[in-house]
């Protein structure tokens, strides 16, 4: 696997662990907070020198992986909610690149919690998800999350979900910005999957 090739790989995988931990918070299952620590790192990533300075040292997405693994495959009932979320985020993130007036609200949005990048998740959810509200909920296309209904009717749930959102889209603008395409979900997943399997299981040979 080349390193243009592994950097893809683990953008894509970051976008389907938000995604997973999207449908599990929505849906009242449970959710580790070592998944989620790499993703809220990478929203604060906004000039990253290097992927690793983006999601940590060491960070492999190995929920994201195997997610990816099995979006790229055949999804199943128990996947399909978990691509729905994937394709929506790809959606939202080419949009905001289009959208120059909200990507700076967001970044500045993001810039003025700087200094609270190290907080544990919990304190984070609610001031991410106000960043949220301000830039990417102003898109004309939204995200339909689909679970419990007086779970999601929660300010503490809704909150973990829109900053869960907000972390995938980061990792979907990357995606993108490493070469990633949604054609490529079609035409290379074989060779996706193949590349993700490192992620997943880094000294597994083929």
């Amino acid at each position: 696997m080349t390193t243009a090739m592994a950097r893809q790989m683990m953008a894509f995988a970051a976008v389907c662990q938000a995604a997973m931990l999207v449908h599990r918070t929505a849906n009242g299952l449970m959710t580790d907070a070592r998944d989620m620590v790499p993703l809220l790192r990478s929203v604060f990533a906004t000039d990253p020198e290097s992927l690793e300075a983006v999601y940590g040292e060491g960070a492999r997405m190995q929920l994201g992986a195997a997610t990816a693994i099995d979006v790229l495959g055949r999804p199943d009932a128990a996947t399909i909610p978990v691509l729905r979320y994937v394709m929506a985020l790809l959606d939202i993130a080419s949009l905001l690149r289009r959208r120059d007036d909200l990507s700076l609200v967001l970044r500045r949005g993001i810039e003025a919690l700087a200094g609270r990048a190290n907080e544990e998740p919990d304190t984070l959810f609610e001031p991410l998800s106000a960043v949220y509200q301000h830039s990417i909920s102003k898109l004309p296309r939204r995200i339909q999350v689909v679970g419990g209904g007086e779970l999601l009717r929660r300010n503490d749930v809704a909150a973990k979900v829109r900053t869960l959102l907000l972390a995938g889209v980061r990792s979907a603008w990357l995606w993108h910005q490493l070469g990633g395409r949604r054609w490529h979900l079609l035409l290379r997943r074989t060779t996706m999957r193949r590349a993700l399997r490192d992620l997943v299981e880094p000294n597994m040979t083929h």
